[in-house]
């Protein structure tokens, strides 16, 4: 089952902010193992927002910044 809006996700991840914002992480040592960003959520994606990309353990890190 999906939790999140499969189309409007695509559409996001094609927008320059974004793919710029991938860009500034993977330059700055942002890693982001364990979640999917951006996810749209709701049947309209009106809201954005990360989604879990494995199951996470308890006290599992999935997201570094440095």
């Amino acid at each position: 089952m999906t939790y999140y809006n499969v189309e409007e996700t695509k559409r996001l991840r094609e927008l320059p902010k974004y793919k710029l914002f991938k860009e500034w992480c993977e330059q700055n040592g942002v890693l982001h193992p364990g979640v999917d960003y951006p996810v749209a959520f709701g049947m309209r994606g009106e809201l954005i927002g990360m989604a879990a990309a494995k199951d996470l353990t308890p006290c599992e890190a999935f997201l570094y910044v440095p």
